[in-house]
């Protein structure tokens, strides 16, 4: 190797590792400033508790919605950390899901850049191939939803990372050994979320156009080696839970009656049905509670489904992508690339069935998408800045990477969870307020379910249907003392198209009922966003009767 290709590879590495290192520094910063998790995050922290309680014979309950790779990880992390004196309490177990997130957030960095040099090499394109997987990882490292998922107790970043590093090996499928890896990383993607179950689909597509020029046994081979590594992954959770997904079985999409789903323009509701977590899932058997959705027509469903692509990407990413994508649409179908076209084409599927089904898409559920435009987007925009260098406008070229960065980091910096901070200061309050807690009770949905976990309360699910007072009086006057928690829109909005909609009207026909009113107490109220108000009510046991 010559002098000036050794200090070229120095100079990369150097870079590469300082580029890590602020990146792992920024999503430390946001995971400490995180006001509270999200509300799947309390759903994996849970999940994780019961099965340090219960062990493996809880994935066979109702209440196992998620898949489990994410939390046995966070289960992991919470015992080393106990075995060095962490004391079990919901901070702790919240660390250790955002360790696990964080860990797995550096690793998409990695693998982007990895991806992106793969990807260079398969195709023999005439780029430079050390700045353009820096900026690969550059734009991997900033995008926003990479930053907050890391710094969050979430599991897209977990699945991101085996789902990369699937894709990866899908570049160049041509040994048993690849085959076997592309179905292990496909099966541990799965275990963390069902989505994970496409890089099997597109190492098939692969094989299947190594068809002409390989022969048949060594071909029957690798695709059995595929299948046999998700398998081995997917199997012992398949035997556990007793079907394809607990999270979204294709058979929960068949009508069944008694499960009728009632869509209007902005929320779904099922009376008395189990409440849906932020993805719109609800236990096997059930049909879908409140929840903010959209009711599109056929034709919406696509350009919709683009609109939160876009977003997801904050645009940049998706439109630096393009003009590469238009170049090299006669290879996307070619042996090089039909594995990621594959993933891509059928991620972006899954979403309109998400989308179609549920009513409901948010951006993180398109970021595996935009991961794989990343090394085309970085292609394009190394590319730019090659030619002005070139033409000795290297201020140009500076103000250009900026202009694409420079907003993403904007988005980025964004603490994560922000609108939900005054959820952080009612369990403060309550614990300074009530020395008797744990053994109490929060009736609440599932946004005020994270005071609970923070409070250390038993939670009381509501099944959030403003219009059921009954079940929640019932529910109310049932099951010993403690506080019900309600977020309710600003008076005088009318809303009627959000989570909280019908709800001050809910407290008032509470408030109405005698019996209710006379053990319902306002204890504690706290602003929330947009002139929301949270609502804080101890339910009082009935006084003893009078001898």
């Amino acid at each position: 190797m010559s002098p000036s290709r050794r200090t070229s590879t120095r100079s990369f590495r150097c870079v590469l590792l300082a580029l890590l290192v602020v990146a792992g520094v920024w999503r430390a910063v946001m995971a400490a400033a995180l006001p509270v998790i999200s509300r799947d995050g309390v759903v994996f922290c849970a999940y994780a508790r019961a099965l340090d309680a219960q062990g493996w014979a809880y994935l066979r309950t109702p209440e196992t919605r998620q898949h489990p790779l994410f939390p046995v990880l966070i289960l992991a992390v919470r015992r080393a950390a106990g075995g060095l004196g962490a004391p079990d309490t919901p901070m702790t177990w919240q660390r250790s899901g955002q360790i696990v997130s964080w860990t797995a957030g550096m690793a998409v960095i990695a693998l982007t850049g990895l991806l992106t040099a793969r990807f260079i090499r398969r195709l023999q394109l005439p780029v430079h191939e050390h700045s353009t997987v820096l900026l690969a990882m550059l734009l991997a490292a900033v995008l926003d939803q990479n930053v907050w998922l890391s710094a969050d107790v979430m599991s897209d970043q977990v699945h991101l990372a085996f789902y990369l590093a699937a894709a990866c090996l899908l570049l160049k499928l041509e040994s048993a050994s690849t085959a076997l890896g592309v179905g292990v990383l496909a099966g541990l993607a799965f275990l963390t979320r069902p989505e994970g179950l496409m890089p099997v689909i597109g190492g098939l597509a692969v094989l299947a156009t190594q068809r002409k020029r390989t022969a048949w046994r060594p071909l029957s081979g690798r695709a059995a080696l595929l299948l046999l590594g998700f398998v081995v992954c997917a199997l012992p959770y398949w035997l556990a839970v007793g079907r394809l997904s607990a999270k979204k079985d294709p058979r929960d999409w068949l009508p069944r009656e008694g499960a009728a789903v009632v869509k209007s323009c902005t929320t779904v509701a099922v009376n008395r049905a189990p409440v849906a977590d932020e993805d719109g899932d609800a236990p096997p058997g059930t049909a879908l509670a409140r929840l903010t959705t959209v009711d599109l027509r056929w034709h919406q469903v696509v350009p919709f489904a683009l609109y939160k692509l876009l977003r997801a990407g904050r645009v940049i990413v998706v439109l630096l992508a393009v003009l590469p994508l238009v170049n090299l649409r006669r290879r996307l179908l070619g042996p090089e690339l039909i594995g990621l076209s594959t993933c891509a084409a059928g991620h972006f599927a899954l979403t309109l069935i998400l989308l179609s089904h549920y009513g409901y898409l948010d951006p993180r559920h398109t970021l595996v998408i935009v991961m794989l435009l990343v090394p085309l987007a970085a292609l394009f925009l190394g590319r730019v800045l090659h030619l002005l260098r070139q033409r000795g406008q290297t201020w140009l070229s500076a103000l250009v990477l900026t202009a694409c960065v420079l907003p993403l980091a904007a988005y980025a910096a964004r603490v994560p969870n922000r609108q939900d901070r005054f959820l952080a200061d009612a369990p403060r309050w309550l614990t300074g307020h009530d020395p008797n807690l744990s053994s109490k009770r929060l009736v609440g949905g599932s946004s005020t379910r994270r005071i609970a976990f923070y409070a250390d309360l038993r939670w009381d699910q509501w099944f959030e249907d403003p219009h059921d007072v009954q079940s929640l009086r019932a529910q109310l006057l049932s099951g010993g003392p403690g506080y019900f928690a309600i977020e309710v829109d600003p008076a005088d909005s009318g809303r009627k198209d959000s989570e909280r909609g019908g709800n001050r009207e809910l407290v008032k026909r509470l408030l109405a009922d005698a019996e209710i009113a006379a053990h319902l107490r306002l204890v504690h109220t706290q602003a929330g966003p947009d002139g929301s108000e949270l609502q804080l009510f101890e339910f009082l046991p009935a006084p003893a009767d009078p001898p």
